[in-house]
């Protein structure tokens, strides 16, 4: 019996001079993304990571240990509440309760801390959605 041989193949190589990738990589960059959008990167990024100082900061103040560990599992591990239940030996229900408690405490948190407008929405919703 014969293996094949499992390196990959490329049938789709396009011959290009190297003068011309030259002045592609110094006009447009590697990824061809401008400066504009490379400083919305790191300004999105910086504003992920303010928000999530708070939402910790806010967690430690806020929360029972119970609740901390059930949001830290669930939203910053990815852990279905059901596994959640599982390893802290609880009914998944009891972990779905907590996790709303604690999601209240960090909306009234957010709440307290601004306006009330839409930016302090704005965090419970990147808690929910796992943006970090």
């Amino acid at each position: 019996m014969q293996l094949k041989d499992s390196r990959c193949r490329h049938d789709h190589e396009f011959p290009c001079d190297p003068a011309i990738l030259a002045r592609a990589a110094l006009s447009h960059g590697l990824w061809h993304e401008t400066d504009t959008e490379i400083d919305a990167a790191f300004s999105a990024a910086e504003e992920r990571a303010l928000l999530l100082r708070w939402v910790r900061r806010e967690m430690r103040r806020r929360l029972t240990p119970r609740e901390r560990r059930f949001l830290e599992q669930h939203y910053f591990a990815a852990q279905p509440a059901s596994e959640v239940a599982r390893r802290n030996g609880v009914h998944p229900t009891t972990v779905t309760r907590g996790l709303r408690r604690a999601v209240a405490k960090l909306r009234k948190a957010a709440h307290a801390n601004g306006r009330g407008g839409p930016e302090d929405e704005a965090v419970i919703r990147a808690i929910k959605k796992r943006c970090w």
